[in-house]
């Protein structure tokens, strides 16, 4: 993953695939990584073309709100210090699904979540714009960003 997009997808035949390929994504469900939480390996999954299982290395967070806010809210420093003194060893932090989802999270209501999680979505695309043209001088607006985005999605699929 990069970017909380999914950039290296394996097809394989159901009885090859590992026993802990145990979650079926479903459009806007949010996976969060329970081993080494703080890299922040999150991802919301909006791919339903082709029938993906995640890890049970993820926890599978399917949310009435805005999906971008709650991934937000997820990767924020505040919440993931309390995912760390939650989670079990040293050298590679974990947490269970069942202890993250014990942890409280303060979100807003659906419209002002949703609001919010779109303004984190076009930052997040601006910034992978700007990674991506690092030397370019001319200036990307929000619209530019979007675009470039979808396009590049568009050939990643």
């Amino acid at each position: 993953m990069n970017h909380g997009k999914i950039t290296n997808r394996q097809e394989i035949y159901l009885s090859e695939a590992p026993s802990r390929a145990q979650r079926v994504a479903h459009t806007k469900d949010v996976f969060f990584q329970n081993v080494r939480p703080y890299q922040r390996n999150n991802v919301i999954y909006y791919d339903d073309s082709l029938l993906t299982v995640f890890s049970s290395g993820y926890t599978q967070i399917r949310t009435k709100i805005d999906s971008e806010f709650m991934i937000s809210a997820l990767e924020s420093d505040s919440f993931l210090r309390n995912v760390l003194v939650h989670s079990t060893g040293s050298n590679y932090p974990a947490i269970s699904s069942k202890q993250l989802g014990d942890l409280k999270l303060s979100i807003p209501g659906e419209e002002e979540s949703e609001n919010i999680g779109n303004l984190f979505k076009m930052l997040k695309n601006l910034i992978v714009a700007n990674e991506r043209y690092p030397y370019q001088t001319k200036k990307i607006t929000p619209a530019d960003a979007i675009n470039d985005l979808d396009k590049s999605d568009e050939y990643n699929s």
